[in-house]
């Protein structure tokens, strides 16, 4: 069993904040389980997700881990008309003491309201598109895009947006890939309101896939930073927010919304069909499973939940499937389902190596789900456990994001226009209790692909395995950037570890990466930053 040892009780933090006082949203009803209902499934169980005592101050819609530690997160007008007039709403929260800080909007204003983003090599992110306004009908929304792009850049704390350029045509809800050459790919999302037309010739979305690179655009001031977009002539019409996953053969390969499985060439530009998805996961969430040099950094991505349509057939499903390569070619193939039905849950890799999957509701946004539910990906296992249950009902737009102890910081939800939920809650999975967890006392703050380095650890039991885990970049039930790279052990020696970084950037993109290391027990060390940097 995973972490079957001697735990302690940890201490909650708690700071003074603003008193949970926000128009929160109220379920009608949900679905319960109870660990007396599925006793073999609680069996050592000792995770916690405890809600805190003070809230996001605005809804987080967007969310992702900075390598200064914070928690970036921010929403635009947050799915509220009347918020049209504080588009750059942005926080960062502190998990040493739950600090949270306001950071400046940019002069342009311009909403940041179901944007795509994903890390840049120097751990800022990239934020492609957003919201250009509202229609007068909740029940049939009619969104357009805007082609504005930013950089968030952490520093000077609490960091600060930077303009760059802007793409060619506007995007609503697009998905942003960062490559291994350090550029970044944008798919999809609603055109601007002048290309709105196109939808009645072919398309409502964007088809253009558009390439970022550092090179042209504007001069570097203390609003702007160097970057251009380019046309891939990549051109392919697809769902908004395609979830969308860096291979370690370069290839991207998109597993949904839709049941059509594509992969593209990014050199070339051309897309090939793979097998189709046994069912339709709109509104379903994916992950790109850890990645082991023992096993040649083979790869295999896990699809779950979702319904089986977008405006009709909105009944989620519990099922998952996992795309694998076997003799070769790629294929899907069912592994057992989770215990509940979710759409617009959240899957969030954790420093086990574990997918941890929270929120979601069993009929488009209704009805929520309070418990969490763990996957153990490894070949020999692929099933599920239930993990505590949360108190908060999370369904459309809510994050979760692993912080480097190991915890995940889960906020976020919103049903309807103007109802946002605040409150925060942390996931404390029950490695974090060890009373010998491994600890890691000194690391290089930077290393290079294929080079060895060497750390010092105090760990009462062998090291199993030691990886790296990309900082979380998620929105709208994708976590676009995260991933989970095993590394190789070189040579061992009491508390001295000399260990191999992945051998290119295929595997592992150039940028700021979570390092720990895992005992015999698979219990995690909380994670000290290094960046993985270009020979």
């Amino acid at each position: 069993m995973w972490g079957n040892r001697r735990s302690r009780r940890g201490t909650a933090i708690r700071t003074e904040h603003v008193p949970v006082t926000a128009k929160t949203l109220r379920p009608r009803a949900f679905a319960k389980s109870s660990a007396s209902e599925n006793p073999e499934m609680h069996d050592d169980m000792k995770d916690r997700c405890e809600l805190q005592d003070y809230n996001s101050q605005i809804l987080p819609v967007h969310a992702a881990l900075l390598h200064t530690g914070k928690v970036l997160y921010f929403s635009g007008s947050s799915n509220d008309p009347a918020k049209v007039d504080r588009p750059m709403e942005t926080r960062t929260w502190d998990p040493a003491d739950g600090t949270i800080r306001r950071v400046e909007p940019h002069g342009t204003q311009r909403d940041l309201f179901c944007t795509g983003h994903c890390f840049l090599p120097d751990g800022r992110l990239l934020v492609a598109g957003g919201t250009a306004g509202y229609s007068r009908m909740e029940a049939v929304p009619i969104f357009s895009g805007i082609r504005d792009a930013f950089v968030f850049d952490p520093f000077p704390e609490p960091g600060r947006w930077l303009r760059t350029g802007d793409m060619r045509a506007g995007r609503w809800y697009p998905t942003c890939v960062g490559l291994p050459s350090g550029d970044a790919l944008v798919f999809s999302g609603v055109w601007d309101l002048g290309r709105l037309l196109l939808f009645f010739l072919r398309s409502q979305n964007n088809w253009i896939v558009e390439r970022w690179s550092r090179d042209g655009g504007p001069s570097p001031t203390d609003t702007t930073t160097p970057g251009s977009w380019t046309d891939l002539r990549a051109n392919r019409a697809m769902y908004y927010y395609p979830r969308v996953h860096l291979m370690p053969t370069g290839e991207l390969i998109r597993v949904g919304q839709q049941r059509e499985t594509l992969a593209l060439d990014p050199a070339t530009g051309r897309w090939r069909d793979l097998p189709p998805q046994p069912r339709g996961r709109y509104e379903g969430t994916s992950v790109l499973l850890p990645l082991r040099p023992a096993e040649g950094y083979s790869a295999r991505i896990l699809a779950v939940g979702g319904s089986p349509g977008y405006r009709r057939n909105l009944q989620a499903t519990n099922s998952a499937a996992i795309l694998d390569r076997r003799s070769g070619e790629w294929a899907w193939r069912w592994v057992p389902p989770m215990t509940f039905r979710r759409r617009h849950a959240n899957s969030t890799l954790l420093l086990d190596g574990r997918v941890l999957v929270t929120a979601g509701g069993q009929w488009d946004r209704e009805q929520p789900i309070l418990e969490t539910e763990l996957f153990d990906p490894r070949r020999d296992k692929e099933t599920w456990t239930l993990g505590d249950t949360c108190q908060v009902p999370r369904t459309y737009h809510s994050v979760a994001v692993l912080l480097p102890d190991g915890r995940v910081w889960t906020g976020g939800s919103n049903l309807r226009w103007g109802v946002e939920e605040l409150r925060i809650e942390l996931y404390t999975p029950g490695y974090c209790e060890e009373d010998d967890r491994p600890v890691i006392e000194s690391s290089p703050p930077a290393t290079r692909y294929g080079a060895t380095f060497d750390l010092r650890v105090n760990c009462p039991t062998p090291v199993l395995e030691a990886a790296f885990v990309r900082p979380a970049s998620v929105t709208h039930s994708f976590n676009v950037d995260q991933r989970w790279i095993g590394l190789e052990i070189v040579e061992a020696k009491k508390k001295d570890l000399t260990l191999r970084a992945p051998p290119r950037a295929e595997i592992a993109p150039p940028g700021w990466y979570l390092l720990t290391v895992l005992d015999e027990h698979r219990c995690p060390a909380p994670a000290q930053w290094i960046h993985l940097v270009p020979a």
